[in-house]
């Protein structure tokens, strides 16, 4: 039997609205037989940098979650940075979605953010997301 497909989710989770997402996208994943890596999933005791490193080298598809403190993040920058190298040289075999949190822009990178050229890889906007609207949101 294969494998399920391993999808990696870039993020930082210090926002409620953020968290709350991730975990709905979760869920929708594992419904679907997917594997989601993100550092929920992490085991006490584990190298978590060897880990997620790890991850993002073998992962099938990622998102990258942008939010005020994925913009502040001193990790999130990192990860896109290897996650849009391994899209940008995958051929299309590799996927990459970013996802713009209400009030994310793409003129309000920060500097930081501007090599990594994120605006080229397809996106989704979450403006309309709340969790009262998950199911509808979601499925968009």
């Amino acid at each position: 039997m294969p494998a399920s497909p391993q999808v990696f989710v870039s993020h930082s989770a210090k926002e409620p609205e953020t968290k709350a997402f991730c975990l709905e996208l979760e869920s929708h994943l594992t419904e679907r037989e997917f594997r989601v890596l993100y550092d929920k999933n992490l085991e006490i005791g584990q190298l978590w940098r060897a880990v997620l490193d790890e991850w993002i080298w073998r992962c099938d598809a990622a998102v990258i979650v942008l939010s005020d403190a994925a913009l502040k993040s001193n990790y999130v920058p990192y990860e896109a940075t290897l996650l849009r190298q391994r899209w940008k040289s995958s051929a299309g075999d590799f996927k990459l979605i970013v996802v713009w949190t209400p009030g994310m822009l793409k003129e309000s990178l920060p500097a930081n953010f501007l090599p990594i050229q994120l605006t080229e890889v397809q996106s989704a906007s979450l403006v309309d997301w709340s969790q009262n609207s998950k199911a509808a949101t979601r499925d968009r």
